[in-house]
């Protein structure tokens, strides 16, 4: 199972970096200078960074990995000379208090910085460390700013979607109407057209994330 968790982190933060990477890198040329990037181009750009995509939101489960592991020292130690008297814990207990509002720090920083890693990499072409602390900065430095964007692009992605949900819904229903006949074919093309749909959305969703965030970078 931690083999499985690991691989499929490992391939959601390559898959989201290279293709979310491109789309932030057509989409802040455009912005900038108002200049098109083939899709080609801007993947082939994104690709040579992907060792970036991977390691710089990692960097901060190897701090919080190291803070927790401190917390787990205090607890043997507790175990072990302590006898578990609860002495020690008393004691020692300011270390694995600060630790842990250093570890639920670093993961809720990432959880909300990872897109602007993404943007910061794409766009200035630099490293996992850059974009770590680019994203990080920005987070802390305008939090505010950041919670309106995040609500902006949500309501500009319900609107999309619920405009391509109801979209593909009058097709398909004009479509059934006229045909009048289900035969195993228009059962196979109405598959097609559910995953149309949600390849549409798909396309929409992510541009709206860490794509609209690029140029606040």
């Amino acid at each position: 199972r931690w083999a499985s968790a690991v691989t499929r982190l490992l391939w959601a933060l390559l898959v989201w970096g290279v293709c979310g990477g491109a789309l932030v890198r057509m989409i802040a040329v455009r912005f900038a200078r108002d200049e098109s990037v083939p899709i080609g181009t801007a993947i082939v750009s994104a690709a040579r960074n992907w060792q970036s995509f991977l390691y710089g939101p990692l960097l901060p489960f190897f701090g919080a990995g190291g803070l927790a592991f401190g917390i787990f020292c205090v607890g043997l130690l507790e175990h072990g000379v302590g006898r578990d008297s609860g002495l020690l814990i008393f004691v020692l207990g300011w270390i694995p208090l600060l630790l842990g509002f250093g570890v639920s720090a670093l993961l809720m920083l990432t959880a909300v910085s990872w897109p602007l890693m993404v943007a910061a990499i794409s766009t200035e072409g630099s490293d996992g460390f850059d974009g770590l602390s680019r994203a990080f900065g920005y987070v802390m430095s305008r939090p505010w700013y950041l919670l309106w964007l995040v609500v902006l692009a949500c309501g500009v992605g319900l609107v999309t979607s619920f405009f391509v949900w109801w979209f593909f819904d009058i097709a398909t229903w004009l479509t059934t109407t006229l045909l009048q006949l289900q035969p195993p074919g228009t059962i196979f093309w109405g598959e097609v057209q559910s995953a149309l749909r949600l390849a549409v959305l798909a396309s929409i969703l992510p541009a709206l994330g860490p794509g609209s965030l690029a140029v606040t970078v």
